[in-house]
């Protein structure tokens, strides 16, 4: 199956997530995109949020494994269906 570019909009200031279920697939591209990363339960990062064919997804900017944040070279997307929000 070949990637689609999604069409993205109104992007929001960039906040700390953590996964809140099992494990969770990262994309390339939102929705139909290859398979970047596998994350699990509990992973914090720091994602940039958009809305993307009525539905919220986020770019992860910074992976924060562990309590440090690393910068995220290539692009992975989560639907926001799976994260909260890090107080």
């Amino acid at each position: 199956m070949e990637e689609k570019e999604e069409v993205v909009e109104e992007a929001k200031i960039h906040e700390r997530y953590q996964i809140n279920i099992g494990k969770v697939f990262l994309r390339s591209v939102p929705k139909y995109g290859k398979v970047q990363a596998v994350w699990l339960e509990g992973h914090e990062f720091v994602a940039q949020s958009f809305f993307v064919e009525d539905e919220t997804y986020l770019k992860i900017k910074e992976d924060c494994f562990q309590g440090e944040c690393i910068k995220v070279d290539n692009p992975m997307w989560i639907s926001e269906k799976f994260i909260k929000k890090v107080i």
